[in-house]
């Protein structure tokens, strides 16, 4: 029984081997195909916001002094706004504290109630003297600042899905206009180059 088990062990794992090949070749038949679908649509996008901001730039180097500039599709969509505190409730509330100093006491439930006002807290040594004191909480979102966004064109990386490469590299910094001239040439496409290299070796005709 022992070596029947041992017997099956490589044909159970030669099993997984061969549906996970299986699967990894479907898994890049998609890569290629839903990947490549996603990566034309990201760069239909890279494209339009390069060329909405080359118009924002013309515009906004023709509008006067003092006028109200164009402010972009992609700050419009990506940069966070300043949003003031928003508070949600307030209610009243009594709370024990140190009779001393009016400070707050961690543990509310410590103190043993003496009357509607007064109470006291059990120290180490001695008691400690505790009173009621009136609150106001209050629960609020907190303001949150303007956040800046890094520009689409330079935070975005775009895989070719189907070879190495990027379709986009945002590492390469361009403005709207060089943008869109790398995207007219298709700079991720193989480039076609010319090299001469002589058939054989010089044999100079004449010398001094």
């Amino acid at each position: 029984m022992l070596a029947k088990t041992k017997a099956s062990a490589p044909i159970t794992l030669q099993k997984r081997v061969d549906a996970q090949r299986a699967a990894n070749k479907k898994l890049a038949d998609r890569i290629r195909t839903e990947g490549g679908a996603a990566v034309a649509v990201l760069l239909k996008l890279v494209h339009d916001v390069a060329a909405a901001e080359a118009v924002d730039e013309e515009l906004n180097g023709a509008l006067g002094r003092g006028a109200e500039q164009i402010i972009g599709a992609d700050i419009l969509a990506r940069a966070g706004s300043s949003k003031p505190r928003e508070v949600i409730s307030e209610t009243e509330i009594a709370l024990w504290v140190f009779a001393e100093n009016g400070n707050l006491i961690g543990d509310q439930d410590r103190v043993i109630e003496l009357s509607a006002e007064r109470g006291s807290l059990q120290g180490a040594h001695h008691s400690i003297a505790a009173v009621r004191r009136k609150f106001r909480q209050t629960e609020y979102f907190p303001a949150e600042r303007a956040e800046h966004a890094d520009p689409l064109l330079k935070a975005l990386r775009l895989p070719l899905m189907d070879r190495p490469g990027y379709a986009w590299d945002s590492r390469n910094a361009m403005t709207p206009a060089e943008a869109l001239q790398a995207l007219a040439t298709g700079g991720a496409e193989r480039q076609l180059t010319t090299e001469l290299v002589p058939l054989a070796p010089y044999a100079p005709e004449y010398r001094r």
